[in-house]
């Protein structure tokens, strides 16, 4: 598909620009020291040492992900999605901060994981994600925007049965899915935060999806 194919695109161009950011004023770096370990978890790209923590539950998606800082502005992710516990994902990937000011940061993710769905309808295959999130902490709430593409090789099972033999195959097929969530996180502490948010996926393109949604608990330090 043509969008998905530019959407693909536009995440390797963000991935290859050089990140931005600016020296804050010591009043600005206290506010941001106090409430940014709970912004990691929705905005990504935490500071080197840093580490956050996050669970969230709605419907029909819970998730759970965590970050740690390892350099400047990049954190590995491990993260566990399921969707009414019948559709699973788990990833492991990359974030980057790109562009990191006192009001703002966009950052962009690399994950790659494997996509599990049981039931009727059996889903089995590895799965890529690109995604970008833009935030904007404004003292102690951060309202947040992800961008997301996925891309799954589905491995679909198929027997022949004749009167002589039956033969299995398998037949690999393209999945894409398009992901976008706003919301908005609440810092409690410097160490606890808060996140409510509408996620609409496009799942099965071009089928139309339900949108859901989800409050989530993050914890974080370093």
């Amino acid at each position: 598909m043509m969008f998905a194919r530019v959407s693909v695109l536009g995440f390797a161009l963000l991935l290859l620009c050089p990140p931005v950011s600016a020296a804050p004023s010591p009043q600005e770096t206290h506010q941001r020291t106090a409430s940014r370990r709970v912004f990691d978890g929705i905005g990504g790209g935490p500071p080197k040492g840093a580490w956050t923590v996050g669970v969230q539950g709605g419907y029909p998606w819970q998730t759970v992900r965590g970050l740690v800082g390892v350099g400047k502005r990049m954190a590995p992710i491990a993260e566990l999605e399921t969707a009414l516990f019948r559709r699973w994902r788990p990833s492991l990937g990359l974030s980057m901060a790109w562009v990191d000011v006192p009001r703002f940061r966009l950052s962009g993710e690399v994950l790659l994981g494997w996509l599990i769905q049981t039931g009727a309808v059996k889903r089995l295959g590895p799965q890529g994600i690109l995604r970008m999130r833009f935030s904007a902490p404004l003292g102690r709430i951060a309202p947040y925007l992800v961008l997301g593409t996925r891309h799954a090789l589905l491995l679909d099972r198929r027997t022949v049965v004749s009167s002589s033999a039956s033969v299995t195959t398998l037949e690999a097929r393209h999945n894409w899915t398009g992901w976008a969530t706003l919301g908005a996180a609440f810092a409690i502490n410097d160490m606890l935060g808060l996140d409510v948010g509408m996620d609409w996926p496009w799942v099965d393109a071009p089928t139309i999806s339900i949108p859901g949604f989800h409050l989530g608990i993050w914890i974080g330090g370093g």
